[in-house]
């Protein structure tokens, strides 16, 4: 998944606070995140990104399960045994792409979020 797609997926920003911040402007802008967060299907978790819009601290009030962690990078290439079949070297490159992706994919969550609320950061 890219940056751009991410960010096609958000649902509409809301309208712009003018004047001083209130602390219900602050919630409406943590929840708008939280649904951003929410757009983009993650197979690995039901509640798709929300986590990284959610510090664990706050993960105990949507999920009973553990706060999820990023799964470890795969390597930078699939790894096959001398004798594997044309099927075995398809299968495996199938599942090192899926847990690429896996890895790859929360951090382009993370910096679609960031882009989204803060344009000007590189």
């Amino acid at each position: 998944m890219s940056e751009a797609e991410v960010l096609v997926a958000f649902p509409a920003a809301p309208s712009a606070i003018i004047g001083d911040m209130t602390l219900r402007d602050l919630i409406q802008l943590i929840l708008h995140i939280m649904h951003c967060a929410q757009a983009v299907k993650n197979d690995n978790h039901a509640l798709n990104y929300l986590y990284l819009a959610c510090p664990d601290t706050f993960w105990a009030k949507y999920s009973g399960d553990p706060y999820p962690a990023t799964p470890a990078h795969p390597g930078h290439f699939p790894t096959f045994h001398t004798h594997a079949t044309t099927a075995d070297i398809a299968n495996g490159r199938a599942a090192w792409e899926w847990q690429l992706k896996s890895h790859t994919d929360p951090g382009t969550m993370d910096r679609a979020l960031v882009h989204h609320f803060y344009p000007s950061s590189p």
